[in-house]
């Protein structure tokens, strides 16, 4: 699994260099507007989230697995009881990354319950992103 998705997501990573942005203005204003409201409903330290972003460096504060829970409930890729929206996650995730095979794949490795939601989205959150590719700009959302 880890080789499927490490080079469909190389090759996602050259397309989107080529193609231009893998967001719309649009769906960069909604999530930029999430990223504000889970910042402020957490209180996560901007820095914190800086160094996951860039580093993928995810420590174990309370503060942060609150936000990513936030904007994972938010987009409706955890639900209230902790349980994962592999439908919405899916769906979400093909229509980025074009390569469903790959997703589902990612998603069955990713999406799995945890005991509680706050530990379900923060390991979820951290699986994907070990898989993304260092030439996506994830601090596109960060920006103020």
């Amino acid at each position: 699994m880890d080789n499927l998705v490490t080079k469909y997501l190389v090759m996602f990573s050259i397309a989107v260099l080529v193609k231009g942005e893998l967001f719309t203005k649009e769906e960069l204003t909604k999530l930029k507007q999430y990223e504000d409201d889970c910042i402020k409903e957490s209180g996560v330290d901007k820095s914190t989230l800086i160094r996951v972003v860039q580093n993928k460096e995810y420590v174990d504060d309370p503060k942060l697995k609150e936000h990513i829970l936030c904007c994972c409930k938010k987009l409706k890729f955890v639900n209230d009881d902790g349980t994962v929206n592999k439908d919405q996650l899916t769906e979400k995730f093909v229509e980025k990354f074009k390569h469903k095979k790959a997703v589902e794949e990612a998603v069955k490795t990713c999406g799995i319950k945890k005991d509680t939601a706050v530990d379900t989205a923060f390991e979820m959150v951290k699986c994907f992103h070990k898989y993304a590719p260092d030439t996506l700009d994830l601090m596109m959302v960060l920006k103020s």
